[in-house]
């Protein structure tokens, strides 16, 4: 479908890594999968794809991809019942801390060049410039 099309963006930024594979789902995980080396796709930060639907994250990418951190957009109650059970359990069992927003809200990250990565409390878009 044209989930499969989305793009997808690897970033690095210090010794971390942050893949955003946007609504990526099954089809183009498995496409990713085939073309690119698993060197290439692992990260320590996964932003789960389309909002954590049954459709995303399936054990081989997750598997190639290793992340330490998830993090699932998805709003509170919607009606497609994203985050699936099935995508959070996949990540619960391979031990990887989960942040979603439907839970905690906004996520932010600091990203320590020494250290781990941390969430960050979340400000309002409202909050004056340069406030901390």
């Amino acid at each position: 479908g044209t989930n499969d099309r989305s793009l997808v963006l690897r970033a690095r930024i210090g010794r971390h890594v942050v893949l955003l594979p946007g609504d990526l789902e099954a089809a183009g995980e498995r496409a990713l999968l085939l073309g690119a080396r698993r060197a290439q796709l692992r990260a320590t930060i996964l932003k789960v794809g389309h909002h954590g639907s049954r459709t995303s994250t399936g054990r081989p990418f997750l598997a190639a991809v290793r992340p330490r951190i998830a993090l699932i957009s998805a709003g509170r109650g919607n009606r497609y019942g994203h985050p699936a059970s099935s995508v959070t359990a996949r990540l619960d069992r391979a031990r990887i801390l989960t942040w979603r927003t439907d839970r905690h809200g906004g996520v932010r990250l600091a990203l320590p060049p020494g250290g781990p990565p941390r969430r960050l409390p979340w400000r309002s878009s409202s909050s004056p410039r340069g406030a901390p």
